[in-house]
């Protein structure tokens, strides 16, 4: 037999091959991780998804944390760093009648929530209520979630012309804001209780 020839079976005889046989190539098998080490891979990609979210973008300046009566402060704003404080944001003018509805809104809820530092949707409607706000331009949001369980924060949004005056409760702290009314003609989205 040459070098290099090789026999194989046809039609149940040994037979000499003319060609030499090429060998198959076999193709590797995919590794499968073990289920432990599949987890630890994923809680690893989203850990660095994450982490990549919450970093700002290259060239941003996040400004210094020093102290107010430091001179970095100073110099924070600055693009050039030489003390020339950047122009702070104008706050813009409320109407007298939103003025009014948020120092409404603010003092109730400071009496609130120094009572109870978690109040229901019924006390803070009972609160706005008597604090003179109509309760047609009231809305509350809800103190429990559907599965029953507390919610963190409590917030009631009055409507005044175009501005809704929102205040939250959360943890016996009060935080009122001014923002725009929903194309709805709400101040919240979704469905209220």
């Amino acid at each position: 037999m040459p070098k290099g020839a090789r026999t194989a079976w046809q039609n149940g005889k040994v037979m000499r091959a003319i060609k030499p046989l090429r060998p198959t190539r076999r193709t590797p098998t995919p590794r499968i991780l073990p289920a432990r080490h599949q987890r630890a891979a994923v809680l690893a990609f989203l850990v660095l998804v994450a982490s990549s979210a919450c970093t700002p973008p290259a060239g941003t300046d996040l400004g210094d944390p020093a102290s107010p009566g430091d001179s970095a402060t100073s110099n924070a704003g600055s693009p050039s760093g030489r003390g020339s404080a950047a122009p702070a944001p104008t706050p813009v003018a409320l109407a007298p009648a939103t003025a009014l509805v948020r120092d409404k809104v603010e003092q109730a809820l400071t009496n609130l929530a120094a009572g109870s530092a978690k109040p229901t949707r019924d006390q803070m409607l009972a609160t706005l209520t008597a604090a003179g706000v109509s309760s047609s331009a009231l809305e509350v949001s809800a103190s429990q979630t559907p599965t029953g369980l507390e919610v963190d924060a409590i917030e009631a949004a009055v409507l005044q012309d175009k501005d809704c005056v929102i205040g939250q409760v959360r943890e016996g702290k009060v935080t009122v804001v001014i923002l725009p009314v929903l194309s709805t003609g709400k101040c919240f989205a979704g469905t209220q209780l």
